[in-house]
């Protein structure tokens, strides 16, 4: 098995891992025969990358994060830089205009990083609870 970024993998490929959701709902069962339509539907809910079975590799390969958590933490990330990238001028928009909106920005902001430093707490939880350190 390897990890394959979602762009390179090919129809016909066999996914070696099962998918998960935000949630940590099953998506997609490993065993399953990628088609292009799968692939692209992969693709579009911002699965980055699968892990594949191949003839070239026969170990398993252990995570040290689940991969539910890791795409998890992942979502979560991009939605809190992307909820950030509102507040930053562009030509569009002047972004911060008012104090209200700087107040309502510095509470934003307070509850990204409270969304970033649990993402760590998962991820360091969940790295420390392996015993094959």
């Amino acid at each position: 098995m390897r990890l394959v970024p979602i762009e390179c993998v090919r129809e016909g490929s066999i996914l070696a891992r099962t998918l998960f959701d935000d949630d940590g709902r099953i998506l997609l069962k490993e065993g399953v025969k990628l088609t292009r339509n799968i692939i692209n539907r992969i693709a579009s809910i911002k699965i980055y990358s699968v892990y594949i079975i191949d003839e070239y590799s026969t170990k398993e390969i252990e995570d040290v994060i689940k991969p539910e958590i890791r795409q998890k933490a992942v979502s979560k990330l991009k939605e809190t830089f992307l909820s950030i990238e509102k507040f930053i001028p562009s030509e569009d928009n002047d972004a911060i205009q008012s104090k209200t909106q700087l107040n309502n920005f510095i509470k934003e902001r307070q509850a990204f990083f409270d969304n970033i430093v649990e993402i760590a707490n998962s991820l360091m939880e969940e790295i420390f609870s392996k015993k094959t350190f």
